[in-house]
């Protein structure tokens, strides 16, 4: 015959008739469970809320920025194609898509000093584009140097 044990309150284990053996030990084991699930899941929500509302990239989270001021990261598209478009990321966490030559900027902003590597990840069909200028670190302004030239 199996013994029988009760999961009290406090904490303590109790003989009693609540639960078999081996059944407190998976409850216990998926409550400790669910409760570092639980402390993860509410830190990735404040980080997401934080990604979402542009206060916090995955290279900024954490920083700390006594003004508040928050920049765009930019540059040029020249050289693509009418009817083409260019897949862009900045730090592979930010894609965007632009379908035009000229001014460009990624949609978030950010905190002075973040770091920012802007790649690209689709390239307009039929031509080949390079970058120049896309590694650096906001310094107190929009950064408008980044140079894609396509041919």
């Amino acid at each position: 015959m199996r013994s029988v044990f009760n999961l009290s309150r406090n904490g303590s284990l109790n003989k009693g008739v609540r639960f078999f053996y081996p059944v407190w030990i998976i409850v216990l084991f998926f409550s400790i469970l669910n409760c570092e699930l639980r402390e993860k899941e509410n830190a990735t929500d404040r980080l997401l809320k934080e990604l979402v509302n542009g206060a916090a990239t995955p290279s900024s989270a954490g920083a700390n920025d006594s003004d508040n001021k928050y920049f765009k990261v930019g540059g040029t598209i020249s050289g693509m194609d009418g009817g083409k478009s260019i897949t862009l990321a900045n730090n592979l966490f930010e894609v965007s898509v632009f379908v035009f030559n000229g001014p460009f900027s990624f949609p978030y902003s950010y905190v002075n000093n973040t770091t920012y590597s802007v790649s690209i990840t689709s390239q307009p069909v039929g031509q080949t584009c390079t970058l120049a200028n896309q590694n650096g670190s906001i310094l107190n302004a929009d950064v408008t140097s980044v140079i894609i030239l396509c041919n």
